[in-house]
């Protein structure tokens, strides 16, 4: 069975972007899952999908799962799988989740102290969705930044170069200065 649907991401500055899936279903299961057509994954509206690199910042990601008419499955077992370094879950939010009358189950993730693209995995009778969170460094650390200087001593009128290398809290290279 082919299903096509179109899937709409609004970014919190307003910006919309529409992306046209495509997804093959084969077999069947049992129980309120068999009836899962599709499964589609995005950043909790409000909230933002780039965080702060600092182990503390929250998100939320919600699963959304349909049957082939794209009507809401509630009790469908969604699982988010986290990539490494992809920050954790909160401790209010299990890893497996049941979605609600609304088809939703929603996952709280803390950021994770590397900074990087990280792309999480929702899973829901073995259909998969995919969404990107993107963790960006924090303010300048000067403890943990250098600045390099081409000599320690410069006469009137020479030239010193200084090359500071930046780097956050939790080391995380600053490249945008």
């Amino acid at each position: 069975v082919l299903f096509r649907s179109t899937v709409r991401i609004e970014t919190p500055d307003g910006e919309t972007a529409i992306a046209p899936t495509t997804l093959t279903v084969q077999g069947s299961g049992s129980g309120s899952s068999a009836s899962v057509a599709h499964v589609a994954l995005a950043v909790k509206s409000p909230l933002a999908s780039t965080l702060t690199a600092d182990g503390s910042s929250v998100t939320a990601l919600e699963a959304t799962v349909t049957d082939a008419g794209n009507a809401p499955v509630s009790g469908a077992l969604v699982t988010l799988t986290i990539p490494s370094h992809g920050g954790t879950l909160d401790a209010t939010s299990p890893s497996t989740a049941t979605s609600d009358a609304a088809g939703k189950a929603v996952f709280w993730i803390h950021s994770s102290q590397f900074a990087g693209s990280y792309t999480f995995t929702a899973t829901a009778n073995s259909l998969n969705a995919t969404a990107v969170l993107s963790f960006v460094h924090g303010p300048i650390s000067p403890s943990n930044s250098t600045l390099t200087l081409t000599s320690s001593s410069i006469a009137s009128g020479a030239t010193l170069t200084a090359t500071l290398l930046a780097r956050d809290a939790y080391n995380n290279l600053i490249s945008d200065l």
